[in-house]
């Protein structure tokens, strides 16, 4: 089994909005287990990208995984939807080498409530990026993860009464180019 991708991105105001874009992604096939649930992905995107700061929100909706888990107790694939926020602003010190920035996500993967409703979880993201020579950087951030009563986890199934809570981390990353 092949999956079938697509992708489109147009800037609609190329002279009066040069870094705003619209993309849509869509991905469709099989899973990838023995049962070979079905596969889909459709995605919006909108961002806005400056000398200064970057934003941007996704919406998508899908039909199971790729790896084939998001399934039910038949292993018919599940219904998912959420969005995505992102910001990034250079701060005018060090150059503008050193960046904050924040993300939310809120993925539901039973949006059909066909196992379990609240399903659901939301993520926070914040933290500072420095930018090193050649498109390397170092970076530093808090994560949360708030999961619905019947979450099973990120790209997992639903769990009746999982009741995983909330999670957090920090983290250190460096990030290189090559």
């Amino acid at each position: 089994n092949k999956v079938v991708e697509a992708r489109l991105t147009a800037r609609p105001l190329p002279d009066s909005l040069p870094g705003l874009q619209l993309s849509y992604f869509g991905a469709f096939g099989k899973g990838n287990t023995g049962a070979s649930p079905d596969y889909n992905l459709n995605l919006g995107m909108v961002s806005f990208q400056h000398p200064d700061f970057i934003l941007y929100g996704i919406y998508f909706h899908s039909k199971g995984n790729f790896s084939g888990t998001l399934v039910d107790s038949n292993g018919k694939s599940l219904n998912g939807a959420g969005y995505t926020l992102f910001a990034k602003y250079h701060l005018p010190v060090l150059e503008k080498k050193l960046s904050a920035f924040g993300r939310y996500d809120h993925v539901n993967d039973d949006d059909s409530n066909t196992v379990a409703k609240d399903a659901d979880y939301s993520m926070y993201v914040g933290g500072l990026s420095y930018d090193l020579p050649h498109g390397n950087m170092i970076l530093v951030d808090y994560e949360r993860v708030s999961y619905g009563r019947n979450s099973g986890g990120i790209g997992k199934a639903p769990v009746i009464a999982d009741n995983l809570g909330d999670d957090s981390r920090v983290q250190m990353v460096y990030q290189f180019q090559f």
